[in-house]
């Protein structure tokens, strides 16, 4: 899963440094504190992006070209994100693809990062 879910980093990582720049830009006040916060947060959106794209994608993937590749190794390096507090809009991740589909769902974080952001954190709240 690390493999792939870097590698969608690596794309995601100029919308995640956008809004992160955007965001302490339109501060009044810049502080180390704030400014982590920010870094923080965005992160978290970035790491559901990037790994709920691939936990989506990728088991497809396995079950077309690789039937035999055991899905546990996959539940069980999501159980282990999931209990990590930067992978906290994870699950939110994988069950909006599901619902938006994931181009919907990438166009909308390439578009607007923090539409996304709080798409997240509304459907964590629910």
């Amino acid at each position: 899963m690390t493999p792939a879910e870097e590698t969608m980093h690596v794309l995601l990582r100029p919308y995640t440094e956008k809004a992160i720049e955007d965001k302490i830009v339109l501060l009044s006040k810049q502080n180390i504190k704030t400014v982590k916060t920010i870094v923080d947060d965005r992160v978290a959106v970035e790491e559901a992006v990037a790994g709920s794209l691939v936990y989506t994608l990728l088991p497809q993937f396995f079950d077309r070209y690789l039937p035999d590749f055991p899905s546990a190794l996959i539940k069980a390096d999501h159980e282990a994100k999931m209990k990590r507090e930067k992978y906290r809009y994870l699950q939110c991740g994988i069950d909006l693809i599901e619902k938006m589909g994931f181009k919907a769902f990438l166009n909308l974080y390439k578009a607007d990062p923090d539409a996304l952001r709080q798409l997240l954190k509304d459907y964590q709240s629910l």
